[in-house]
């Protein structure tokens, strides 16, 4: 069984980060859960390699949103042989 995880994407595969994903944080106890944010923040404020591929991989993830890449996705999904 898998438990919960609160996930805001960073990198680093050290406790409480994944490869250029973000901070993973399992959700058990609080009082653990807590204290592992706060060290994992913590980290984020210290380590400005760190800080920068989250933010890089942060804006890479969010241009998926912009309605002219949807726009892209679905047509090229949809009618492969007219795509824009």
């Amino acid at each position: 069984m898998q438990k919960e995880v609160l996930s805001a994407h960073a990198c680093d595969s050290s406790k409480g980060f994944e490869p250029g994903r973000g901070i993973k944080i399992p959700m058990g106890d609080e009082e653990q859960f807590i204290a592992d944010f706060a060290q994992a923040t913590i980290r984020l404020n210290e380590d400005c390699e760190l800080l920068g591929a989250m933010a890089k991989n942060t804006f890479k993830y969010s241009k998926q949103f912009v309605w002219e890449e949807k726009t892209k996705n679905m047509a090229e999904t949809f009618y492969p042989s007219r795509s824009l």
